[in-house]
Formats: C-alpha cells, sequence, structure tokens
C-alpha cells in the first residue's frame, strides 16, 4: 500500500510522449515510506537479521551514491554555455552580428540591438521590455557587446512541436546577415531524439544541415 501512489504515479508518467528524470521525484517519499515498511516488516517477522539487512540497504545506496558523486563532479566543472560565452568575448570582435539557438551562450546586446529588441516587444505590449530597455541606455562596460539574436525555442503553446521552423531555413538564415551562428544539442539534438515530432523532409535536411555545418558547437 505505501507503495501504490508511486506506482500510479510512475504508470501515468510512464504513458506520457515527453518527459524529463526530474518529474520522478514526486515519487521518492512515497518511496522511501514504502521501502522504509518492508524493512520493518521483515524485522518483526525476523525473515531476515538486522546485519543482513544493513548490507542489503548498503548495496541498495551504493549505486545512487555514485551517481550523486558523478553528477556533483560534472556540476562542479564549467559548463559548455559558459565556456562558449567566453571563447566567443575572447575570439569574436565586438558589435559581430551573432545568431543562437536558445539554451546558448549568455552574451551582451549592443545598445542599437537592445532597442531593436524593444520596438519588435512594444509592438504587442507598449509596458514591456523594460529590461531591455535598461540594457540599451546602459551597456556594461566590463563585457563586449555583440548584434545578438536569439532562435526561440518554443513558442506559446510550450509544446515541443510548435518549434520555430522558419528559423532553420538556410535562406532566412542569410537574409539575416549572420557572421556567426551558434548551435545547442539542447535543441538540434531533439530532430534526433523525437523524430516522430521533427520529420525531416528533403527540404529541412538541406536546411538544418546547412545550418549545423556553419557554426560554432556549443
Amino acid at each position: 500500500m505505501p507503495l501504490l501512489p508511486a506506482l500510479l504515479y510512475w504508470v501515468v508518467m510512464g504513458s506520457t510522449r515527453h518527459h524529463f528524470a526530474h518529474f520522478s521525484l514526486p515519487m521518492l517519499p512515497a518511496v522511501a515510506l514504502g521501502v522504509t515498511w518492508i524493512l520493518d516488516r521483515c524485522l518483526q517477522r525476523r525473515m531476515l537479521g538486522e546485519k543482513v539487512l544493513l548490507v542489503v540497504f548498503a548495496l541498495g545506496a551504493l549505486w545512487p551514491l555514485a551517481e550523486t558523486l558523478r553528477w556533483n563532479v560534472q556540476r562542479a566543472l564549467p559548463g559548455t554555455r559558459t565556456l562558449a560565452t567566453e571563447w566567443i568575448k575572447k575570439n569574436v570582435p565586438e558589435g559581430t552580428r551573432i545568431l543562437s539557438q536558445a539554451y546558448g551562450p549568455r552574451l551582451v546586446y549592443t545598445p542599437g540591438r537592445a532597442r531593436e529588441i524593444v520596438a519588435s516587444i512594444r509592438k504587442e505590449n507598449p509596458q514591456a521590455g523594460k529590461r531591455y530597455a535598461y540594457l540599451a541606455d546602459h551597456p556594461p562596460s566590463d563585457r563586449p557587446g555583440y548584434d545578438f539574436t536569439r532562435i526561440p525555442t518554443l513558442e506559446k503553446t510550450r509544446r515541443l512541436s510548435s518549434l520555430n521552423d522558419h528559423w532553420y531555413s538556410a535562406d532566412r538564415v542569410r537574409a539575416s546577415g549572420a557572421e556567426w551562428l551558434v548551435l545547442t544539442s539542447a535543441v538540434y539534438g531533439r530532430y534526433l531524439t523525437h523524430p516522430d515530432v521533427f520529420p525531416r523532409d528533403d527540404s529541412k535536411k538541406q536546411s538544418v544541415g546547412w545550418v549545423q555545418r556553419s557554426g560554432f558547437y556549443d
């Protein structure tokens, strides 16, 4: 019974088309209570000795502990987004026109580019865009600014199937005048992991291939 909520949640989550590992976090309390209940029942019925249960517990905790340590070590290293940002700041001249997929580097906008963003945002909401207006009037003095355009990954529906395909056109990229293209595995990798959601016809294969061969990989 203690494990039933976790099992039901696992069945529901497993039936969805797209899910991530952190979706399983709500199951952990129920799983912990269930395992504790099972161990307690074993002790009460003398099915297993305390030493045997201790060994079983240690073996069961070994893999999660190793994964936790591995994750902590990995997170302590500089991320690829940080490395890409630093590389661009050191090697790409200030003011260069850069086109980047979402989840890419954190670059500073030139004042002119920030004002373009403000004007675009305020077409829909005249009160919005205050952050970009502030950046236009107060550009950082310690970081280079770029004519930076970020390709939005998801539209307002927040569905993977609504990816902005128009930016995956080679003609659109050429027309933008971008001198550098920054690609991220978090975005273009979806074409490989979800081929049913992103069918790649001949025209899209050519466009995506052109973009991938022309940029800086994150």
